[in-house]
């Protein structure tokens, strides 16, 4: 990753929750909701430093340092790279010749598993067929709740990963007609119940790693879809320095200019492990997320700073919040 190199995504801003922007060294200092969360300013200076993480490079060093000194050969904790096993933990009946397959489409269902890339997926074609409304839904979640759990857990989903967790009633609803004043919008739509989990290492969170789960029923996954890569550090004897805080403030507030474009704008921003691909293999490296919304924009810009002063990568953008589309 060139130092001088800014890696922008164009994705919807969702920078807002309290799991991504991470109350705590690594992330945005905490702000009233009713004042300064909210606010948008052209001095682009004074945004990058109310929004910038309070972590200093010696204790940001400690962290990285214990993450190489707790998993020298890396990590991965799931169990289910194997299609036969991704089968077994989720009591799919067994698979033709699943030794040799990393993928099955069948009429009721498709599902798979990706090492390489890191994911792990079910969809049952069939659940969006079974209708369930809000009250019963609300019924069975703890049933539900823990069938996810359980789940997770088979897959191979450490607890001391977890960064954030969350179930909640997801719902959906449409608007139809042809033309502006036709248009009708359908009743919300109960679609089963999900949850969302993100990934961390010692308390940084790993960019673009996370499981979700959708259910209508606590005896099945109607929707599984995990991106949990193997996780590990470059394999370097010594540990690339740190950049310095001005050093990024400054080139921060320099990008931010450059998409603002002289809008009104206003900030989010985390210490994450973003995965990249050196010497043809893909490892994590810090770096510095940025989340940009200007005022009269729906959509805001993500991209990221590299946290180490010498590091030559190439983005690995599988696993990344757009999607891989790297701008």
């Amino acid at each position: 990753m060139n130092r001088n190199a800014i890696l922008v995504l164009i994705v919807p801003f969702v920078l807002g929750s309290a799991a991504v922007r991470a109350q705590s060294e690594l992330g945005s200092p905490a702000v009233e909701r009713a004042t300064t969360e909210r606010a948008f300013s052209v001095d682009y200076g004074k945004l990058v430093d109310a929004a910038f993480p309070t972590y200093t490079n010696e204790s940001l060093q400690k962290r990285l340092d214990a993450i190489r000194a707790k998993y020298p050969g890396g990590r991965d904790s799931v169990r289910v790279w194997k299609l036969a096993d991704f089968e077994d933990a989720l009591a799919l009946p067994r698979s033709r010749d699943a030794a040799r397959q990393s993928r099955v489409s069948l009429p009721e269902r498709e599902y798979g598993v990706d090492q390489a890339r890191g994911r792990v997926f079910l969809f049952e074609k069939t659940a969006a067929a079974v209708p369930i409304t809000p009250g019963r839904l609300q019924e069975i979640k703890p049933l539900i709740m823990a069938k996810h759990r359980l789940t997770l857990k088979r897959i191979g989903i450490a607890d001391d990963e977890i960064f954030y967790q969350r179930s909640d009633v997801a719902v959906g609803q449409s608007t139809t007609g042809p033309s502006q004043a036709e248009r009708r919008t359908t009743p919300q739509v109960v679609h089963g119940l999900q949850t969302y989990v993100l990934r961390a290492i010692e308390g940084i969170q790993i960019e673009g790693s996370s499981a979700r789960l959708l259910s209508t029923d606590p005896q099945r996954i109607d929707l599984l879809d995990v991106r949990w890569a193997p996780f590990s550090l470059p394999a370097q004897t010594l540990a690339p320095a740190l950049r310095e805080r001005e050093e990024l403030k400054a080139a921060v507030a320099a990008k931010v200019r450059q998409l603002a474009g002289g809008a009104a704008a206003s900030l989010k921003m985390a210490v994450v492990m973003l995965r990249v691909t050196a010497d043809g293999q893909s490892h994590y490296v810090p770096a510095l997320r940025i989340g940009l919304r200007t005022e009269n924009e729906g959509e805001g810009a993500l991209f990221y700073e590299p946290l180490w002063k010498e590091f030559s990568a190439a983005p690995d953008g599988s696993d990344l919040p757009s999607g891989g589309e790297l701008k």
